[in-house]
């Protein structure tokens, strides 16, 4: 009789490559809220309207993404520098960019600014998501852009439900025809369709569940104090942030796997995180560095996501649109 094999623990399909940077995620998150120091000055802005707990977690979002931010800008250079064309409409393409976020976050203020870097922070996290798979599970890449901006639309809900006043969200009526108004906008588009493809039924799942949740706080409201809303708000931040930042670092290490570079690259990566949160420790709790918060203070991340987000947007488009001229042969 043929035996059959056995199963090898890395085909494809068997290995999971999401579960340890969640638990990560979940790690830190649980860490950084449990910290019984605090990592801002008692002078800092935001301790005034923000718990001691929750602006602990928002400060180790925040400097770990600028040390995220570092490998993100490397790895772009890195690209750049081999492809000299690009150099020139990346650089102008992100000083525009730095410039109208700069002008946006004037004109909205901190707070709206801020929601919809975070709403826009979604398809960006998604779209790395999808090419993490397409290349460790080799899977085709997946289509339709209802991928990006449904669950963009239910965080937006979520986000709206949380701050709007509290007298809109009085009538129970209000938040739920909402609700199935967001979802009745991406039926047509395919988003029931989409839970049946495994490549993307995660996000679209993770979208209907913050519909629903939305529908949840909603009617909660009437008992949160803005401390709460707070709370609720900056743990979806931390979860998806921490989450991004070690599927980024695992990407990129069992990429150099082969290479036998990976081990190095996570020790690197925890030395500048460790580099990084130690420099904005410092800059947050010393007025003679004031000049530099506008890097290492959480008051500004909102501003560095956006331009992250954006020059990956900007990036991703001149890489794949670019065609290098053909190489002229000498007779």
């Amino acid at each position: 009789m043929t035996q059959v094999a056995e199963p090898s623990d890395q085909t494809i399909g068997s290995v999971d490559f999401c579960s340890q940077s969640l638990a990560l995620a979940f790690l830190f998150a649980g860490l950084a809220y449990g910290l019984p120091l605090r990592l801002f000055s008692d002078t800092h802005p935001f301790a005034a309207w923000m718990s001691p707990e929750i602006l602990n977690l928002y400060m180790m979002v925040s400097w770990m993404g600028l040390a995220h931010f570092v490998y993100a800008y490397k790895g772009q250079g890195m690209t750049l520098v081999k492809n000299k064309p690009l150099i020139p409409p990346f650089g102008i393409a992100l000083s525009l960019g730095a410039l109208a976020l700069i002008g946006l976050r004037s004109w909205l203020g901190f707070q709206l600014f801020s929601f919809i870097m975070w709403v826009y922070f979604i398809p960006h996290f998604v779209k790395a998501e999808l090419h993490f798979g397409n290349v460790l599970d080799k899977h085709a890449a997946a289509k339709g852009w209802a991928i990006y901006w449904f669950p963009a639309l239910c965080f937006s809900y979520l986000t709206f439900v949380l701050f709007c006043p509290l007298s809109w969200v009085q009538n129970p009526w209000f938040a739920i025809l909402i609700g199935i108004a967001v979802v009745s906008i991406g039926l047509p588009f395919g988003v029931w369709k989409q839970l049946q493809d495994r490549r993307v039924s995660n996000y679209m799942l993770l979208a209907f569940f913050i519909v629903a949740e939305g529908m949840v706080w909603a009617t909660y409201r009437k008992y949160m104090d803005f401390h709460f809303q707070q709370g609720i708000y900056v743990f979806h931040i931390a979860l998806a942030s921490f989450y991004h930042y070690f599927r980024s670092y695992d990407f990129a290490g069992r990429m150099m796997r082969d290479t036998k570079r990976g081990a190095s690259f996570l020790l690197g990566v925890a030395a500048v995180n460790l580099a990084v949160i130690a420099i904005a420790f410092t800059v947050v709790h010393q007025a003679v560095l004031a000049p530099l918060a506008v890097i290492f203070d959480v008051a500004y991340f909102t501003f560095w996501v956006g331009l992250h987000q954006f020059s990956s947007d900007v990036f991703g488009y001149l890489r794949n649109s670019w065609k290098p001229a053909p190489q002229r042969v000498s007779s």
